[in-house]
């Protein structure tokens, strides 16, 4: 992939992702001045770098995804403690 493509998808995902710059930096172990160039325009992102903001996404996407079946379950009629909601059978989180 080349750079411009790179920084294409990096400052989509940026404007898309929910909270704050600071949170997607903190949680992708970026420095959100990084994010802050990178948006505009001023520094291109490294293979390794736009892998830190995949798996912050990714990450964030995993728990909202649980957080949903969680109130899905409520909303079902769910009996269950709300501990547990959300949990496999096995008891993990799935």
């Amino acid at each position: 992939m080349n750079m411009d493509t790179y920084q294409q998808a990096i400052r989509r995902a940026i404007e898309l992702a929910p909270g704050t710059i600071r949170e997607l930096g903190r949680n992708a172990g970026i420095d959100q001045s990084w994010l802050i160039r990178i948006r505009q325009g001023e520094k291109s992102p490294s293979d390794v770098q736009m892998e830190k903001v995949f798996m912050a996404l990714a990450d964030y996407a995993d728990r909202s995804a649980r957080a949903a079946q969680i109130i899905r379950e409520a909303l079902d009629g769910g009996k269950q403690d709300v501990a547990t909601m959300g949990k496999g059978r096995d008891g993990r989180r799935g």
